[in-house]
């Protein structure tokens, strides 16, 4: 029996209850470098459509890329286009099948070498290779292990 993985937490109609897990495992790494950690600037978001955008950066084996980044809260997994997949040179780790908004799909989880969203960083990340050219969305695993909510018009510090 294959695992299905939610790319939504809205239950899938079929299912009923949605089965999620994090991908992502490795430990947060905060600031420039692990021994000296800068204090946290708000995130600022663009908004376009209707959707909040944010910048980015990722890391895979073959180089680093800058890009713009839909934050969607209702997404479990972050997930990024097929091309920066190719460009940023990651290996499939695994296929999954995964519940979305318009239905079940096989797809590729890969590995990120570093995630960054302003000062914060995560390495290590495991994200979706979504089947839309020039799609990335920015979930909330990322968000989560960040400690980053949503505000106005920037990603902020989760109170504690």
């Amino acid at each position: 029996m294959s695992r299905v993985w939610c790319i939504s937490p809205t239950p899938h109609r079929r299912w009923g209850k949605s089965q999620c897990t994090t991908l992502a495992t490795q430990p947060v790494r905060r600031g420039s470098t692990e021994a000296n950690a800068t204090t946290f600037q708000p995130v600022p978001l663009e908004a376009s459509n209707g959707q909040k955008i944010v910048r980015a950066q990722m890391e895979g084996s073959q180089g680093s890329v800058d890009l713009r980044m839909i934050v969607d809260t209702g997404a479990q997994k972050t997930m990024i286009a097929p091309e920066l997949a190719d460009e940023l040179g990651v290996r499939t780790r695994r296929d999954e099948m995964m519940a979305g908004a318009t239905g079940v799909a096989a797809m590729s989880i890969v590995e990120l070498e570093l995630v960054r969203i302003g000062t914060e960083e995560l390495h290590n990340v495991e994200v979706v290779v979504g089947s839309m050219p020039g799609l990335s969305l920015l979930g909330m695993d990322v968000l989560s292990r960040l400690d980053l909510r949503v505000g106005r018009d920037t990603l902020d510090r989760e109170s504690r």
